[in-house]
């Protein structure tokens, strides 16, 4: 059974990287993209059966990682600027912040 139109389905796929990196924010409703809410939850659903992640869960769950666990973000990324910008907290380890 195809649980996407044709049209939902290119609207969620342009949208995913976006919808991916709401679902880490506070903030996570923008309009333009919240009617693709049930669809992203289907499909993330799907992906979390079949023990999978796709290319943009890379990038976001190591980004929520961070968000979730400061001590390893200021540990590990500290020196990267945009990965403490990112997620709007500040950088409390000792390291220097290098680009």
């Amino acid at each position: 059974m195809n649980l996407f139109t044709d049209h939902a389905k290119d609207k969620l796929l342009k949208e995913l990287p976006r919808l991916k990196i709401a679902s880490v924010m506070v903030d996570n409703t923008a309009s333009d993209i919240s009617a693709l809410l049930p669809y992203f939850e289907t499909y993330q659903q799907k992906l979390r059966e079949l023990g999978m992640f796709d290319l943009d869960d890379l990038q976001v769950e190591t980004l929520r990682l961070f968000y979730e666990f400061p001590q390893i973000r200021s540990d590990r990324v500290c020196h990267i600027k945009n990965v403490h910008s990112f997620l709007g907290k500040p950088c409390t380890g000792s390291r220097d912040t290098r680009e």
